[in-house]
């Protein structure tokens, strides 16, 4: 029994390793072209969020360069985005992302009250491509075969709250360990 175990325990392993080894070698590639990449990254967001209030504020559906982006949105700090961030807190949408969120980081290190920022469903999903893929992918290519043969243990500290309307509040980590594993019927 104990042979079996160990036998599932390394095939899982190797499946992982092998699936990380291909998100590993996707995500090097991308990063050959980081600029491509961001300006692809850029015009999505810009695209996907060209109705919602700040969107149609600023422009997007008009912004075809980074130039025209560098015109139409002015750097910000956090504090010009706070009324938006707290009318999103009580669940109006299309404010600064049209992207499905459920759940506001809270920073930490922050001197005086933490600030907050949405969690988007695209977010997460990133999150859960990448994370355990690279780690797995990164194992197989800097570590021993041995690795495959025991388990991994990882670990995440951290809390959050629940607001009234569903929305939680609190670490980013500890949210996204929660969706990995199938929190609120996710990802």
């Amino acid at each position: 029994m104990e042979n079996m175990e160990k036998s599932n325990t390394y095939l899982a392993n190797k499946k992982n390793a092998e699936q990380g080894k291909a998100v590993l070698k996707a995500f090097e590639e991308e990063t050959k072209r980081p600029m491509e990449e961001q300006q692809n990254l850029l015009f999505k967001i810009l695209k996907d969020n060209q109705d919602t209030e700040f969107g149609k504020a600023h422009g997007f559906s008009e912004i075809r360069s980074i130039e025209d982006y560098q015109k139409k949105v002015p750097v910000a700090v956090y504090d010009n985005f706070a009324p938006y961030l707290e009318r999103m807190m009580r669940g109006e949408k299309n404010i600064l992302t049209s992207y499905r969120y459920d759940h506001f980081n809270e920073t930490s290190g922050t001197i005086g009250l933490p600030k907050v920022v949405p969690l988007t469903d695209e977010q997460t999903k990133i999150f859960a491509k990448y994370n355990s893929a690279l780690i797995s992918g990164l194992l197989a290519e800097h570590v021993s075969d041995e690795w495959m043969e025991g388990r991994v243990f990882t670990t995440t500290s951290g809390s959050y709250r629940t607001l009234e309307n569903g929305f939680t509040v609190g670490c980013a980590s500890t949210k996204m360990a929660d969706y990995i594993k199938g929190g609120k019927n996710r990802i």
